[in-house]
């Protein structure tokens, strides 16, 4: 599994594994695009969060059962094409509401699907969105002279433009109608398309208000743990600036007793000139920055110098976390900078540096 999508320790998967199910429950979710499911994993469960279409969601292939329920779904918005699930549920979603639901997660789904809601699917339920009687409904009895692959087209373009957000409560007159609503409705905001899906549900304007303020809109419990979490990666992010002040710390020192060391060989060699070698000694003076130390120094600069400059002013940290004013005390003293010198002080003096002896 990836790192960057895992938001669970290995033991917490393979307990989920050993149960076959992976469930991603109440974590306020309002995506999957960092969730990965696990290869052993049968079932999926993405109850209560705040999804309201299918981004990020990728079954693998054994994944049988997924559940959505009590999520503000609106569509089917991003869903896989060509899956192997067998079970689908999103009860108590404004698209579980829509009078034709059934009807078009068999379409999303395919003819593998078996139970919608915790209902089994009839065969009357499948004929219904068939090939034969969408071709039927548009081309009357020609449809009965139509190869399959042209039948086929029907439910295609009717899948095609459910998986793009589109949502109906009636069919299109046409296919080119169709085609022209879902290329209109892909485009649409998240609020314009929960207006679109409330507004076929006759829902009050104040319970579309009260919906959309819902999904948009955090408990101050909620605001505080996304707080919390902006202080996690600001001490993340000081983490890295440690490790970068250090490097140059330990560099800068480096230099300075290189080019003491220097300074001491030309006095030397001067004194050796003067009383008994009427030559010049062709001395190399210049100091260079080695090659990972200058890529590190410009990684700073690019990366961290606007978080340095505003780092007195904006970053607010646990007591526990290291005073990030400690960590520039080796840079400062170097250049003999004052004690009150600013994050931009520095960052101008080591782009000179950088510029002088690149």
């Amino acid at each position: 599994m990836s790192e960057s999508k895992s938001r669970f320790t290995k033991t917490q998967l393979d307990s989920m594994i050993n149960y076959k199910l992976f469930p991603v429950s109440n974590m306020r979710l309002r995506d999957l695009n960092d969730i990965e499911i696990p290869d052993a994993a049968i079932s999926f469960d993405a109850s209560n969060n705040l999804l309201t279409d299918f981004t990020g969601f990728e079954p693998k292939g054994n994944i049988r059962g997924v559940v959505f329920d009590n999520n503000p779904l609106v569509s089917f918005r991003n869903f896989p094409r060509n899956t192997n699930i067998t079970s689908f549920s999103a009860a108590g979603s404004p698209l579980s509401m829509l009078p034709n639901f059934r009807q078009l997660a068999i379409l999303v789904l395919g003819p593998k699907i078996e139970i919608i809601n915790g209902i089994k699917v009839t065969p009357n339920e499948f004929s219904e969105v068939s090939a034969k009687t969408l071709a039927t409904y548009y081309k009357g009895g020609d449809a009965n002279k139509m190869p399959q692959q042209e039948l086929n087209m029907y439910v295609e373009s009717f899948t095609d433009a459910l998986i793009n957000g589109w949502i109906y409560a009636g069919l299109p007159r046409s296919l080119n109608q169709l085609d022209v609503d879902a290329t209109r409705q892909q485009n649409d905001p998240l609020s314009v398309r929960v207006v679109r899906i409330l507004t076929i549900l006759r829902w009050k304007d104040e319970d579309i208000i009260q919906f959309i303020d819902n999904i948009f809109n955090e408990t101050p419990a909620q605001k505080s743990k996304q707080k919390k979490s902006k202080s996690d990666f600001l001490d993340e992010q000081l983490q890295k600036q440690r490790d970068i002040i250090q490097m140059m710390k330990e560099e800068l020192q480096s230099l300075q007793h290189e080019q003491n060391v220097k300074e001491d060989r030309k006095n030397k060699q001067s004194s050796k000139f003067s009383n008994n070698n009427p030559e010049p000694i062709d001395i190399d003076l210049t100091t260079k920055i080695s090659k990972p130390s200058l890529d590190a120094y410009n990684a700073m600069l690019q990366e961290y110098s606007v978080a340095l400059e505003q780092n007195a002013a904006d970053i607010e940290v646990d007591k526990k976390t290291t005073n990030p004013e400690g960590l520039r005390e080796a840079i400062r003293r170097h250049f003999g900078l004052p004690d009150n010198a600013t994050d931009a002080q520095m960052i101008s003096i080591m782009k000179e540096q950088i510029a002088r002896r690149g």
